[in-house]
């Protein structure tokens, strides 16, 4: 897997019948486009959306269906036609996508998903994430790592931890590493000087080599980043963030 460096999070309806749902809304025309995945819940592993309160749908549990994704590139290339959702999809509890890697620059106003849902079927709702670079790299000063570990107990079923709060002493630091322990079950919102991991489900630092993601070293503002839990759940949870000193 390419090392992380933005991730972009954007929510899909999809609605019984035959339908093509556009990406036009994905304005990240400039960015080098790493890879695009979709995320669901499982029935054991329910998550709320982090950008609305609507469950995301467990793809795996509701019958018959088709997501295809159609990606268009910048010289108007249909490179990908009709890659299907069981290769793209990150489950909350499972690791059975793909990696792959895109690294082009992409027309979104072209590309679309290609879907097909029972009639009479309630709408699905799904996260799509869009990995990204930017082209700044933040060197590394061989001045040695520390780690610091918090954990949370969430109290309700949509709330909001700001770092801030347990990571004051790390602002501004290069953040070279991310891991959770125990049924996390949310979304980080982290935001740097140059980078924006936009609600990654804390779900993709809790896979196991080889299909784990690790992030590219970020300057992080813990003023401005957020561990956001969207699940029915109450188990206490811990993550780690390693660091420059």
């Amino acid at each position: 897997m390419p090392k992380i460096q933005n991730i972009a999070c954007f929510e899909f309806a999809i609605y019984a019948g035959q339908n093509q749902i556009s990406l036009e809304k994905i304005n990240l025309k400039d960015e080098i486009i790493h890879a695009v995945y979709l995320f669901c819940s499982t029935e054991d592993v329910l998550l709320f959306s982090p950008v609305s309160t609507n469950q995301v749908s467990p793809l795996g549990e509701i019958g018959p269906f088709g997501i295809f994704l159609n990606l268009f590139d910048e010289r108007d290339l249909h490179f990908m036609q009709d890659f299907a959702s069981d290769n793209l999809t990150i489950q909350s509890e499972m690791e059975h996508y793909i990696p792959y890697q895109i690294n082009r620059k992409i027309n979104w106003k072209k590309s679309f998903l290609r879907t097909i849902l029972p009639e009479a079927s309630m709408p699905l709702n799904i996260l799509l994430y869009v990995l990204y670079v930017n082209g700044i790299d933040f060197p590394l000063t061989q001045s040695g790592n520390a780690y610091k570990s918090v954990e949370y107990c969430p109290s309700e079923d949509f709330q909001d931890f700001c770092l801030k709060d347990c990571f004051s002493d790390i602002n501004g630091k290069t953040v070279v590493e991310i891991k959770v322990s125990g049924r996390c079950t949310g979304y980080f919102d982290l935001c740097g000087e140059n980078n924006r991991l936009e609600n990654i489900p804390a779900h993709f630092f809790e896979m196991k080599q080889p299909k784990d993601f690790q992030i590219e070293p970020f300057q992080i503002d813990v003023e401005k980043s957020f561990y956001r839990h969207r699940s029915f759940s109450r188990q206490p949870f811990s993550f780690t963030l390693r660091y420059e000193l």
